[in-house]
């Protein structure tokens, strides 16, 4: 039953947020990526993911890791912990997904490129994406890693529906 099927998206960072939605794009369920203190809580991803499969979650679309230059090393090595973990507890629900790169999901978005028609960085950038989500589901949380995830399943929602907007 087509209309039963729901679609995660994942912003993995640690301050990242996990959504699910459905595939007539409402949002359904939020999350904050599960940590104990300031780690990744590995189970807690794992059910999360689950839970999600429970309530009819069947693909999924995460954010491409992609490393940026200046970034400390710790930084990048949690980066790639924090979607490796992501991507095992997908396998381990037996769920689908897709790696999607940020210019991607991102395309179509009002107001993420300035006058010259390069892509904002940084604050501004979060700032855009939040207002988003924000048009699209007035009720979303004022969390940027929620609001990413959000518009990554909206992104990820779209092409399995077939739509272009």
């Amino acid at each position: 039953m087509r209309e039963a099927i729901k679609v995660i998206g994942i912003d993995p960072g640690k301050d990242g947020g996990i959504a699910l939605v459905g595939l007539g794009g409402e949002l359904l369920e939020t999350w904050r990526v599960p940590k104990i203190g300031k780690d990744y809580d590995e189970l807690g991803m794992i059910q999360l993911i689950a839970r999600a499969v429970g309530m009819g979650a069947r693909s999924a679309a995460i954010e491409a890791f992609v490393p940026m230059p200046g970034l400390a090393s710790n930084a990048l090595v949690q980066i790639g912990l924090g979607h490796g973990l992501w991507r095992g507890a997908f396998t381990a629900a037996g769920l689908g997904y897709e790696i999607i790169r940020s210019q991607d999901w991102q395309v179509g978005i009002p107001g993420r490129k300035n006058r010259e028609g390069k892509s904002l960085k940084g604050k501004l950038m979060k700032e855009v994406l939040k207002a988003e989500a924000f048009r699209r589901w007035p009720g979303i949380a004022n969390h940027s890693g929620i609001c990413d995830a959000a518009l990554i399943a909206e992104f990820h929602r779209r092409r399995i529906v077939g739509e272009n907007s």
